[in-house]
């Protein structure tokens, strides 16, 4: 009897949980676009990567900030820490640093997979979801040319984000 009661407890909670409006999510993505915006190669030769974004306006600076880099996207296995010496991520920019030591030589291309995860959004703003902590991820996917004295460039660029739901 008393297994059946605690079947049918969980089974409630589970119901009365699923029964929470995702309100965190119903707002929308966390980016609407992510540009290219400047590319610079400093004397230690390290390649500094500026991005634009344009992302919900409800969530605040530090929102951003919070998010870190990660070693995959989805099931995929991406570029990690171990390709940037920094990075800084902000409301409307993101700014990589690349090491020297993954930068293509003279005349070739290298391409690069670097994501980034934001934390569930009910710390940030007011709004509420059944189950865990969600998290957001973004993909940055970047060609980077070495045009040998002429420096580097972005030969190609493209983004996308998917939203990993906690369990409930």
């Amino acid at each position: 009897m008393r297994t059946i009661k605690a079947v049918l407890g969980f089974f409630f909670l589970v119901l009365c949980a699923s029964c929470i409006k995702d309100t965190c999510n119903e707002i929308g993505e966390t980016f609407q676009t992510i540009e290219l915006d400047d590319v610079q190669a400093d004397a230690s030769g390290q390649l500094a990567i500026s991005f634009y974004t344009e992302s919900l306006s409800v969530l605040p600076e530090r929102y951003f900030e919070d998010g870190t880099i990660s070693d995959r996207y989805l099931s995929i296995a991406v570029d990690g820490a171990e390709t940037l010496e920094s990075y800084a991520l902000k409301k409307d920019r993101f700014a990589i640093t690349l090491k020297p030591e993954v930068l293509p030589l003279d005349g070739e291309n290298t391409s690069l997979s670097i994501a980034f995860e934001f934390p569930d959004r009910r710390g940030y703003i007011d709004c509420d979801h059944p189950g865990n902590s969600d998290s957001y991820h973004v993909l940055l996917k970047i060609e980077v040319r070495n045009n040998g004295t002429e420096g580097f460039d972005i030969s190609n660029f493209e983004w996308s984000q998917y939203t990993a739901k906690g369990a409930l």
